[in-house]
């Protein structure tokens, strides 16, 4: 072997053992798994105690435009009274009507907000206005289907008008009548015939 030769053996020999020299200082930090490689969950400990923000589902579009109905099927209307095309309820008694809103027009109003009725010894013709209610939808005239006089107004509908949405066939009625005329009546339809119609 030549003396060159030689001399280039010893300079490779060096430049190794000095890489390798330097690969033993170096500290040996071992690989960590990236976030999305892990299935354990995050520290908490950023959240200084508390647990993190749960996420709330966001609507879908449909679930924003057809909502779950709120009530189930409707109850069939009660046979004691009539009823208007206008969703009335007419119940006589005597010379006395009791007028209401059906169950039907109520879950089309939605909440109710204000009722306002003609005051006791308003007179009206058959099929004229005696009031009105109004909700958070819609305002909705009132009509009477006799010729009569108002004699009463449910007064616990001006302190409590969602009193219409929960019991309008009972304790949710409108006014009190005397009638003078019923012929309008016969306008009317009785429970099946009003319950298939709608």
């Amino acid at each position: 072997m030549s003396q060159n030769s030689v001399r280039l053996e010893l300079v490779k020999r060096e430049a190794v053992g000095n890489a390798a020299q330097s690969a033993a200082a170096r500290p040996h930090h071992p690989p960590q798994p990236s976030p999305e490689a892990t299935d354990s969950p995050p520290s908490r400990a950023r959240y200084h105690g508390h647990s993190p923000r749960r996420e709330i589902p966001v609507a879908t579009a449909r679930e924003k435009l057809f909502p779950l109905p709120l009530r189930g099927p409707r109850m069939a209307s009660p046979t004691d009274r009539v009823y208007s095309a206008s969703h009335e309820w007419h119940k006589l008694e005597g010379d006395v009507l009791t007028l209401g809103l059906t169950q039907f027009a109520v879950d089309q109003l939605t909440d109710v907000t204000y009722v306002e009725m003609k005051k006791p010894g308003f007179s009206f013709a058959s099929g004229g206005m005696v009031g009105e209610v109004e909700s958070v939808k819609t305002t909705s005239d009132i009509y009477c289907f006799v010729e009569g006089e108002v004699i009463e107004v449910n007064t616990a509908l001006a302190d409590n008008p969602g009193l219409l949405n929960t019991d309008p066939l009972g304790k949710g009625w409108l006014a009190k009548i005397r009638v003078k005329n019923k012929d309008g009546l016969a306008k009317c339809m009785d429970a099946a015939a009003y319950d298939a119609s709608h």
